[in-house]
């Protein structure tokens, strides 16, 4: 027989998952065996239970509460584990972002910023990663691209951004931003990856100097 399926509780009371136990109708459970399913029961509850509350926060710790962008701390560790070329990385700063907040308050650039994410992750391919590198500045990482094409998706985000209105909570218009980006790629297999944010920002002030609202390719 098959022994009724219990609940995996875990520690806050809320059900983790479900026991399902098996065996042949030739060696029927006995009631040990149901007693001691149902000890069990608890336990492996709250071993679910501990595991996805590690889970959630090891995730929480690698995204940024206002954009739900992957964080500066990601972008190390994923940095630090990329091998072989080409591979391809972005610095991008939002224009005279301290101009839009002094007209439009923190809030307002907080609507901005958290608008400038969402237009970057749905505009760069599926294969990018985008962070939030920190105040008004963000990155990409792009695997196995080259300078010319890591260049045609950022021009794609600029104008992406460009064209899109922001609006805050209450449903006023803010206005459109603009962003400056600075992109490089790795030369060979063996430069180090932890290079290409120092050449990026490099890349990306020769933007802003330039006039903003532009990518710019580093060497």
């Amino acid at each position: 027989g098959i022994p009724p399926v219990d609940g995996l509780f875990g520690a806050g009371g809320g059900v983790a998952g479900a026991l399902v136990v098996l065996r042949s109708p030739s060696e029927p459970f006995s009631s040990d065996d149901v007693e001691l399913l149902g000890q069990l029961g608890p336990i492996v509850g709250s071993a679910l239970s501990a595991a996805e509350e590690h889970r959630s926060a090891v995730t929480d710790a690698e995204r940024d509460g206002l954009t739900t962008l992957l964080n500066r701390r990601r972008l190390d560790q994923d940095l630090s584990k990329v091998t072989g070329a080409p591979v391809a990385f972005a610095m991008i700063d939002v224009d005279h972002f301290k101009r839009f907040n002094d007209v439009h308050g923190h809030q307002g650039g907080d609507d901005a910023l958290r608008t400038v994410a969402a237009v970057l992750a749905e505009t760069v391919r599926s294969t990018d990663v985008v962070y939030r590198y920190g105040g008004e500045e963000f990155s990409v990482l792009l695997r196995d691209t080259t300078t010319h094409e890591a260049h045609d998706v950022l021009e794609r985000v600029r104008e992406a951004i460009e064209s899109t209105e922001i609006f805050a909570e209450d449903g006023r218009s803010l206005g459109q931003v603009t962003i400056s980006v600075g992109v490089v790629a790795t030369a060979t297999d063996r430069e180090p990856s932890s290079s290409l944010p120092d050449r990026a920002d490099k890349a990306l002030y020769d933007a802003k100097a330039g006039g903003r609202n532009r990518v710019v390719v580093g060497t």
